[in-house]
C-alpha cells in the first residue's frame, strides 16, 4: 500500500484480509466508515480465495472525499446463508495540498 494516500486519489489498490476462505461464496462487499461516519460499500475482488484476499481499486475521486482514518470492513455471506465479517482496518487519507 502506498506510503501517503490522499482525497480524491484514484488508481490505488486496497488489499484486505479476510482471515476466512472465500470459497462457495455469495456475496462480498468492502464497507467503508467515512472520518465523519459516513457508511459506504464497494464491490471487491477476490485476488487468492483459499486465503481469503481480496482488493478494491479506487475508481472515482468520490470514493474517499473526506480527509481522517478511515475504517473498513469485508462481509462474506456464503452459500449456505453463513456469514463472517473480517477485523476492522484503518487507513488514514491526508488531504492534498494546494
Amino acid at each position: 500500500m502506498a506510503a501517503n494516500i490522499y482525497v480524491g486519489q484514484t488508481a490505488i489498490e486496497l488489499i484486505f484480509n479476510t482471515s476466512t476462505s472465500l470459497a462457495a461464496t455469495k456475496e462480498i462487499v468492502l464497507h467503508a466508515k467515512s472520518p465523519t461516519g459516513i457508511l459506504k460499500t464497494f464491490d471487491v475482488e477476490v485476488v487468492d480465495a483459499a486465503n481469503g484476499i481480496v482488493r478494491y481499486v479506487v475508481e472515482s475521486e468520490d470514493d474517499f472525499d473526506e480527509a481522517g482514518m478511515w475504517i473498513f470492513w469485508v462481509s462474506v455471506i456464503y452459500d449456505n446463508d453463513k456469514t463472517n465479517v473480517s477485523e476492522p482496518a484503518k487507513i488514514m487519507f491526508n488531504e492534498v495540498s494546494k
